[in-house]
């Protein structure tokens, strides 16, 4: 990833300003339903990040989950639920 950010199917990143990880889930597959983060509910609103660890991450909201990956240090907009 570099200065200029990194886009994948599922979201885009870019540095973060002071070396930590953090996810931002841009919007929920379903308002109605928990948003679920590796396991447990998402404790941060939507479009705030949340800090995390770098690695392999799980969301999901309606049943079923999605895999993804935040590379260390940056900030990790997750915004697409499709296939």
């Amino acid at each position: 990833m570099n200065g200029c950010g990194h886009s994948d199917l599922r979201g885009t990143g870019s540095k973060s300003k002071d070396g930590n990880t953090y996810l931002i889930v841009v919007e929920n597959d379903c308002d109605s339903c928990p948003l679920i983060v590796d396991g447990s509910p998402w404790k941060y609103a939507i479009g705030t990040p949340g800090k995390v660890t770098p690695g392999k991450h799980t969301i999901g909201s309606n049943g079923g989950e999605i895999f993804f990956n935040i590379p260390d240090g940056s900030v990790y907009k997750f915004n697409y639920w499709g296939p």
